[in-house]
C-alpha cells in the first residue's frame, strides 16, 4: 500500500513527493530494495520479510522522498499497539543538504500523531548533527545516543502503557520486535536485565531483537513473550 503525503520544494529549488510505503507493497519492493541495499544482514532480513508480507502483524512503513520517479531519502518506522521504532534514516550523498531529512522526518512526525502514535525510539550518535535534528522534533535522550519521543508525559505513558495487567505468553515474533525495544527503554531499578543482549539498565535493543529474528527464521534461535492486555511486552525470554 502507498500513498503521497505531500510535495516539498528543497533548499535548491528542486521539488519531491514524500510518499508513504506500508508493508507489504510489490510496487515499490525493488525500489526500497535498491534504495536500502547498503544494509547488511540483518537488516535485510527484515526488510524483504516485511516487504513480502512475511513480519505477521508488525507494521513496517517506510517514507521515502521520491525525485523525478526515484527515490533518494527515506525513513524507516517499525510499529505495534502505537509504539515504534525509527531508523533507516537516509539520504542519497549527491541530494543531501537540500533539507531531504527534515521534509520527510516532517511528514514521518506528522502521520504518527495523526495515527495516535504514543512513542518512538530511535538510536543516533550523541550530540551529533542527526541527534540535534531529531531534538527538533520532540525526542530526548533516554541514555546517550539512545532517544525517545513521547506523545504524552512520560509518567503518564508509563502507568498507562505498564499498567498491572494480566499478561500472555507468545512466541516471540516480528510484531515484538518494538514493543521489546519500548522494554528495554524503561528502566526498572533492576540493573542487570540481559545477558544475551548485554542489556543493563536501559538501552536500545532495535539491532539486537532484529538478529534474534534473523536468527529465529533460521531455526537458530527461539523466545518468548508476555504481552500485557495494555499491548505491551513487560517479559521477554530467549535462547
Amino acid at each position: 500500500m502507498h500513498r503521497t503525503l505531500s510535495a516539498v520544494t528543497l533548499a535548491d529549488g528542486t521539488t519531491a513527493d514524500i510518499v508513504l510505503i506500508q508493508a507489504p507493497d510489490a510496487d515499490y519492493r525493488d525500489a526500497v530494495l535498491t534504495l536500502l541495499a547498503h544494509k547488511s544482514d540483518p537488516w535485510q532480513v527484515h526488510l524483504r520479510a516485511a516487504l513480502d508480507n512475511g513480519t505477521d502483524y508488525l507494521e513496517t512503513r517506510w517514507y521515502l522522498a521520491i525525485m523525478h520517479g526515484t527515490p533518494v531519502a527515506n525513513v524507516m518506522t517499525v510499529e505495534r499497539n502505537g509504539v515504534g521504532i525509527l531508523g533507516h534514516v537516509y539520504t542519497m550523498e549527491q541530494h543531501r543538504q537540500k533539507g531531504l531529512c527534515r521534509a520527510v522526518l516532517t511528514n514521518v512526525m506528522t502521520d504518527f500523531r495523526q495515527r495516535s502514535g504514543k512513542a518512538l525510539v530511535l538510536g543516533t550518535g550523541y550530540e551529533s548533527v542527526a541527534y540535534r535534528i531529531y531534538e527538533g522534533f520532540g525526542f530526548r535522550s533516554l541514555k546517550g545516543g539512545f532517544m525517545q519521543y513521547l506523545a504524552e508525559p512520560q509518567d503518564r505513558f508509563d502507568a498507562e502503557w505498564f499498567a498491572p495487567a494480566d499478561a500472555i505468553v507468545q512466541t516471540a515474533r516480528w510484531e515484538h520486535w518494538p514493543l521489546v525495544a519500548m522494554l528495554g527503554a524503561r528502566d526498572d531499578g533492576t540493573g542487570f536485565r540481559s545477558a544475551a543482549w548485554g542489556l543493563q539498565d536501559i538501552g536500545n535493543l532495535e539491532a539486537a531483537y532484529c538478529s534474534f529474528m534473523a536468527q529465529v527464521e533460521e531455526g537458530e534461535a527461539t523466545g518468548t513473550v508476555a504481552v500485557s492486555d495494555s499491548g505491551a511486552v513487560v517479559a521477554c525470554a530467549t535462547s
